[in-house]
């Protein structure tokens, strides 16, 4: 029995709603710079207040697909209204009968995803041709099955989000600690007040209960003020050659890898298969900071990120965009304390005073070698790990557990598109899962 099949363009319209930027306040904008490969996710979300051409207008009605290099696989279903690039298409369901996740899922099949591709047009920027996909055969599933199809996939891609969520809230956890006792000096002011710090009777004893004058301004009382330069060697990166960017060699972290706010987009390293130094290498538990500013549109000047273990790797190359802080002072109760120092708005504000260029700025080396901190005693600093360290090892088994979902999302998918698989079987899969 023949499959009975419909084109694409039965089934989906190209929304050209434009709109120019300047009659907006604030909205909410995506270039491909803000779409994710392959995730089918976002990295971040720009606004329209810097932008100046015409952009497209969409909805949680649409999908949205990037028509430039349409191999990179910028798929993105929005949650929110906005405006996006005019190299982005926005494509909404012909008619009631399409489901508009399962339209999604459709155009995020790399079946589909390759036909898009094979139909684009110009060799350094190659563009999908609108008119090419329309012809694109489709599976003919009932509404139902649809619905069914796509409460399947979003399983897996709402797990990913919760994920996401939760590692946001940790971070968030660990930066709101830090700015406490080590910016505002709370727990301090509390003691100095003979008010209750709010912590275990344990930590909070470990606190001094007034404040000394220093150069740094007025800290803690026995703190001292020390330079990150004291405890870290700051070490420029390689300036690497495209030749040997391959799809196999020893792990690159680059500028696309710093994400902002500390995260890390692991999916952005490359491998690289040409020479290097020994002092090019960063190894897991450094710090990485993006010594340029700008990388996709986001900013990220003296932007940190924790390395860590990826794929059983422990050391990766960096290239000459990125400064690695390496540890000298064999003190590895400063680890997380630095990391969040990094974070701080009062270090990026210090260091952007210290960068240096016209078109594109730089961070020189002194600017995080200058820094000052006031340091807490060795105690403090280990109570402080204890939080922190516990959240960052939570983050990473959600990140860990996130990759095997968009691996087990992506296995099923084209079999749930194609008819493959059977709805019953993938919801077997599902179950045993766990999700």
């Amino acid at each position: 029995m023949k499959t009975e099949t419909l084109k694409f363009g039965d089934i989906a319209y190209l929304r050209k709603d434009t709109v120019n930027p300047k009659e907006l306040e604030d909205a909410k904008y995506l270039g491909l710079e803000h779409i994710n490969k392959e995730s089918l996710s976002i990295n971040s979300i720009g606004t329209s207040n810097d932008l100046n051409s015409n952009k497209f207008v969409f909805s949680p009605d649409d999908v949205l697909f990037g028509k430039l290099r349409p191999y990179f696989r910028k798929v993105y279903k929005p949650k929110f209204d906005g405006i996006c690039s005019t190299d982005i298409w926005v494509v909404r369901p012909r008619d009631n009968n399409t489901c508009k996740d399962f339209l999604f899922y459709l155009m995020a099949d790399q079946k589909f995803v390759g036909f898009a591709n094979q139909g684009a047009t110009g060799t350094r920027m190659p563009r999908a041709d609108w008119n090419h996909v329309v012809e694109y055969e489709v599976k003919k599933f009932s509404h139902e099955e649809q619905t069914q199809i796509s409460k399947i996939l979003r399983s897996f891609d709402d797990k990913i989000e919760l994920n996401q969520q939760m590692n946001e809230t940790l971070e968030e956890i660990a930066k709101t600690l830090f700015k406490s006792w080590f910016i505002d000096f709370d727990p301090v002011r509390a003691k100095a007040e003979g008010k209750p710090t709010g912590l275990s009777k344990e930590i909070s004893d470990l606190f001094p209960d007034s404040f000394e004058d220093s150069e740094f301004g007025e800290i803690p009382k026995g703190w001292k003020v020390r330079s990150l330069g004291d405890f870290y060697a700051v070490n420029k990166g390689l300036s690497y050659k495209g030749k040997f960017l391959t799809e196999h060699g020893m792990p690159m972290i680059n500028l696309g890898c710093f994400g902002g706010n500390g995260i890390f987009l692991k999916e952005k390293i490359k491998p690289y298969s040409g020479e290097f130094k020994e002092r090019h290498i960063i190894s897991k538990g450094d710090i990485a900071i993006a010594n340029t500013d700008m990388t996709q549109n986001r900013i990220t000047l003296g932007s940190p990120i924790m390395v860590d273990e990826i794929d059983g790797n422990s050391d990766f190359l960096f290239t000459h965009h990125v400064f690695c802080l390496k540890n000298i002072s064999e003190r590895e109760d400063l680890k997380y304390f630095t990391y969040q120092t990094l974070l701080n708005p009062r270090f990026r504000g210090i260091a952007g005073n210290y960068a240096t260029g016209t078109t594109v700025l730089a961070l020189p080396k002194d600017a995080i070698e200058d820094f000052q901190v006031a340091l807490p005693s060795k105690q403090i600093l280990n109570a402080f790990n204890e939080i922190a360290g516990l959240n960052f090892k939570k983050s990473k088994i959600n990140y860990e557990e996130s990759i095997i979902l968009f691996d087990l999302r992506d296995k099923l998918l084209p079999k749930l598109i194609s008819g493959e698989l059977k709805i019953p079987d993938a919801e077997n899969l599902v179950e045993e899962a766990g999700i």
